[in-house]
């Protein structure tokens, strides 16, 4: 038989593939009431799409996809290592929007309050950027319902008004697997070590 714990996990992760508002990391509007509209294009979801490279495009990780006039949002979910790899492509209406956004969502209490509110005693390990400082990695650690969770969430500004928001969140005792996920996606800055 199943532990209730994981039954009830993986109840949770269900609910949330079926509610996308409910997220444990729900995407994040880069658009500020009253924006002018600049809407995603073709181009924008080929290039979320294409962003794991097959990396995640085996049986264990589940998908979801959705966009709206300025994001796209691509979920993948490991129900046995019970990990989450999400990827948001943010499209702003100017480059003076896309800058109060990230300075606000990406403040240490921004990431506490709006990227991964819904985890318990989040901390801010660690930050660093690459050497141009168009890459930027946060570190973190939580809990949810009980169980230690890490964190990386980077932010990398693909043009003056687009941003690519990649977060892992992998239980504590995984970081092993974290580090190596990690190097796949971002080699030149896969942690702040």
């Amino acid at each position: 038989m199943f532990p209730k714990r994981q039954i009830l996990f993986g109840f949770f992760v269900f609910a949330l593939l079926l509610i996308p508002s409910c997220s444990l990391m729900d995407p994040i509007s880069p658009l500020k009431s009253g924006s002018e509209l600049n809407y995603i294009t073709k181009n924008d979801i080929e290039n979320a799409l294409s962003f794991s490279e097959n990396r995640l495009d085996n049986e264990d990780w589940r998908v979801t996809l959705n966009s709206s006039e300025s994001q796209v949002n691509v979920f993948w979910y490991d129900a046995d290592e019970k990990a989450i790899v999400s990827e948001n492509y943010l499209i702003f209406s100017s480059t003076g929007e896309k800058d109060d956004f990230t300075d606000e969502t990406y403040s240490e209490e921004g990431l506490k309050t709006k990227i991964f509110d819904a985890y318990e005693n989040v901390e801010v390990l660690a930050q660093c950027e690459d050497n141009d400082g168009q890459l930027k990695l946060y570190e973190l650690s939580g809990s949810f319902e009980g169980n230690d969770y890490l964190f990386r969430s980077w932010v990398k500004q693909e043009s003056e008004n687009r941003l690519l928001d990649v977060r892992l969140v992998f239980p504590a005792n995984s970081r092993d697997l974290l580090q190596e996920y990690s190097k796949d996606f971002f080699p030149s800055l896969s942690s702040c070590d």
